[in-house]
């Protein structure tokens, strides 16, 4: 299962050995992504969308799917490739090695994601 700290701003991989410095929120007055678990959907590329790119310029999304109840839509992983911080998604830091998280997080599709405080 891969794990989400909102205190910690970290992602952990489900295997523990790779680990992101990130920030879910604080743009626009937006929250972090709720706690609950996810289930890790689907990553898209094929855009190009500065917000969501780190220092490789390659933009893309994982899709997140939760899995209680949440008025929140349009939810995911990305690189933060504007100003610090996201629309409650979890924005990689664009310094770190986001094309590792993307290529672990589209062999992990299905799996679980559990979002702590």
């Amino acid at each position: 299962m891969w794990t989400y700290s909102i205190s910690l701003k970290t992602l952990t991989a489900s295997d523990g050995n790779a680990q992101w410095r990130c920030k879910s929120g604080g743009i626009d007055n937006y929250e972090p992504l709720p706690v609950m678990t996810y289930t890790i959907g689907k990553i898209r590329t094929n855009f190009t969308d500065q917000r969501y790119e780190g220092r490789t310029g390659k933009p893309w999304f994982c899709e997140l799917i939760p899995q209680g109840s949440t008025k929140r839509t349009g939810i995911g992983i990305h690189p933060d490739g504007g100003p610090p911080g996201t629309l409650g998604c979890i924005g990689l830091d664009p310094n770190s090695d986001t094309e590792k998280a993307r290529n672990m997080l589209k062999n992990s599709i299905g799996e679980t994601l559990s979002v702590t405080a």
